[in-house]
């Protein structure tokens, strides 16, 4: 949330105050299905067995709306594949995995409270958190990108303020696990380095988009990603949109 708002202020009012967005799609829940048996195998609920993953994920896909069986089985493939590079590198990794799936509410300051979401909470060798979220969109952002992501810095930021303090408040950087992505035969993973206190960009980042909130300014904002924007027939800041304007 703190990335769409980042991205355009007006977007994200039309999406999650106005409730403006369609209903839930299949990419969404294609994520969830996929977030779910990677959380399962944390749990030890379900074995890291490819197999075994299939056939929970064979027994909820019907559920998922597609439009037509062709985009039903192209995706179930894909999911298939993105659960296989999951159990490579969930298998390699070297960090300890504490919890799947935490909850999270923590003050960053006076007036702001951050509520959220983490799909994995590890620990490195020298102690340091690190927040893994596993993705499962087509189109990662650039690895330069990364280096400042919102989502991420977020999630270093509520760890030095506490959110997951039974196991450390000291940061040990986030990463994303790009599991519809590979990088010489294994899952593309994007890392994000540690966030010390002379790291400010994440603090005026949230500071700056509460004072918005407060201000109730939800001033449209040019970005990449306009070109597949669903509001962007009632947008002031293209064509589009002069209709509704004018």
């Amino acid at each position: 949330a703190v990335a769409a708002f980042d991205r355009c202020p007006r977007a994200w009012f039309l999406d999650r105050e106005a409730h403006a967005a369609e209903s839930t799609s299949t990419a969404q829940g294609f994520g969830s299905i996929v977030h779910a048996l990677a959380e399962a195998v944390v749990v030890g609920e379900l074995p890291p067995d490819i197999d075994a993953l299939v056939e929970r994920l064979d027994a909820v896909w019907h559920l998922l709306p597609y439009d037509a069986r062709w985009q039903a089985v192209r995706d179930h493939n894909e999911a298939r594949v993105a659960l296989q590079r999951f159990l490579a590198w969930h298998g390699a990794n070297t960090r300890e995995c504490v919890s799947a799936e935490v909850d999270f509410e923590v003050a960053v300051g006076p007036d702001i409270v951050v509520r959220g979401r983490a799909d994995r909470i590890e620990l490195d060798h020298a102690g340091g958190l690190v927040v893994v979220d596993l993705k499962t969109t087509r189109s990662p952002p650039s690895d330069e990108r990364v280096k400042t992501d919102a989502q991420l810095g977020v999630y270093q930021l509520v760890t030095r303020h506490g959110a997951f303090e039974e196991w450390s408040t000291t940061p040990g950087g986030a990463e994303l696990v790009q599991l519809r992505k590979s990088v010489r035969n294994a899952v593309k993973v994007q890392r994000q380095h540690p966030l010390g206190q002379e790291d400010a960009w994440v603090d005026e980042l949230v500071g700056g988009i509460g004072g918005s909130i407060r201000a109730e300014e939800f001033v449209a904002r040019t970005n990449d990603g306009c070109g597949y924007c669903r509001f962007r027939t009632s947008c002031p800041s293209h064509d589009e949109g002069g209709q509704v304007i004018s």
